[in-house]
This record gives C-alpha cells, sequence and structure tokens, in this order.
C-alpha cells in the first residue's frame, strides 16, 4: 500500500472515531455503561495480579510510611466480611520502637518485626461471634492484599504471650490478639513461592473426581 492509501485509511479511521464520539456524546448512558465496563475490566485483572504477586515479607526499608497508606490498608480491612455483619475488630497500629521492640520478644517466630515500620496487632472479639478468628482472618487477608496493591509488604506473625501482650496494648482481657501485622516496604525482592495446580486441589461434585483425573 503506498503512502496515498495509508493516508486514505487514516481519514476514513478518524472520521469514524468522530463518528463514534459523536454519537457516545448524544447517549450519555451509553458512554457511562462504556467506561464502567473499561474500569472493572481492568480492576479485575489488578485483584487477580495482586494476589498472584502477594508474598509474606520479613525484610523491610527503614523508611517511614504515610499515615494515608496506613489508613488505606486498614480500611479494606474493615470491609471484609463477617458473621452476621458483627464485625468482630479492632486494629492497634504500634509505631513506638519500644513496644515493637517487646512484641517482638513476645514472637518466637516474628523476632524481625522490631525492624517493621509499623505493627498492625489485630484483636478479635469473641463476645461479638463466635467465629471472630475466622472473621478476623477475612480482615487481616484484606490487609494484605491491600498492601501488595499500595508497594507494602507484610506477614502473619503469631503472639504466644497474649497476657503481657495485652497489658502492654491495655487490651481487655477477654479480647483475642489474631496476629501482628508488620507492614513496611519490601527490602529486597521477596522470595518466590509456588502453589499446587487446580488439578490436585479441585473435585468435581465430590472428593476424588478431579479436574484432570490421571485414571
Amino acid at each position: 500500500m503506498g503512502p496515498e492509501g495509508g493516508l486514505t485509511d487514516l481519514a476514513k479511521s478518524e472520521e469514524f472515531l468522530k463518528t463514534v464520539a459523536e454519537e457516545l456524546v448524544k447517549r450519555p448512558h451509553l458512554l457511562k455503561k462504556l467506561v464502567e465496563a473499561a474500569i472493572g475490566a481492568a480492576l479485575a485483572t489488578d485483584v487477580f495480579e495482586v494476589i498472584r504477586k502477594r508474598r509474606s515479607v520479613r525484610n523491610f526499608q527503614d523508611k517511614e510510611i504515610p499515615m494515608e497508606k496506613i489508613l488505606k490498608v486498614l480500611d479494606a480491612a474493615r470491609w471484609a466480611p463477617s458473621a452476621k455483619n458483627s464485625q468482630p475488630w479492632d486494629f492497634i497500629v504500634v509505631r513506638d520502637p519500644e513496644k515493637k521492640r517487646k512484641l517482638a520478644e513476645m514472637a518466637p517466630f516474628g523476632k524481625f518485626i522490631e525492624r517493621a515500620p509499623v505493627l498492625i496487632v489485630v484483636v478479635t472479639d469473641p463476645k461479638k461471634s463466635p467465629t471472630h478468628i475466622i472473621d478476623g482472618a477475612c480482615a487481616v487477608e484484606n490487609m494484605f492484599l491491600a498492601a501488595q496493591a499500595l508497594g507494602l509488604g507484610t506477614c502473619w506473625v503469631d503472639i504466644f504471650d497474649q497476657r503481657r501482650a495485652k497489658e502492654l496494648l491495655s487490651i481487655p482481657e477477654h479480647k483475642y490478639i489474631l496476629t501482628v501485622v508488620p507492614l513496611g516496604y519490601p527490602a529486597g525482592e521477596p522470595a518466590r513461592s509456588t502453589r499446587k495446580p487446580l488439578e490436585e486441589c479441585v473435585h468435581l461434585e465430590e472428593f476424588g473426581k478431579r479436574l484432570a483425573n490421571p485414571k
């Protein structure tokens, strides 16, 4: 195709796009639907990408996290589902170095949390819901994914001395410390992990009827 043909095709394309734009202006409801569909598709793609990229992070940069980002992570957590919408959770943001050090002492497998810029202590209430641990875990997963989307790293850490931790943070005795979540900018690339394929964990109609049965 010569230069003239290319210019003709370009002109036709521009004329077509102009016609489409004019029609959309005349029909704002259609334009709104197209925009919503495009945004929805983009968000869906981003969600799956965030899920796949999330890793447990245990090494953090010595870099302060803006409160705006911390609140976004917590806002995602509070929108988690819970039994009868009981929302049996509270979140304590800990940035004081001495409190972080003491919490790290109470976590045999989480000494590294002292180096995180922020700790979020997730507290659940058995009086509000008999499934408070499950509800709280849903909130924590939302927190993990929101942190990943914001370029932050997280990890689940257990506290083995509930009594001392409650005293340190003035947590009522009847409440339960579900986890302490370190939050910070990852230092380096987190270690990659694998997941078993769907064929190994998905069953159709009943246990044992897998997606791809080798027999």
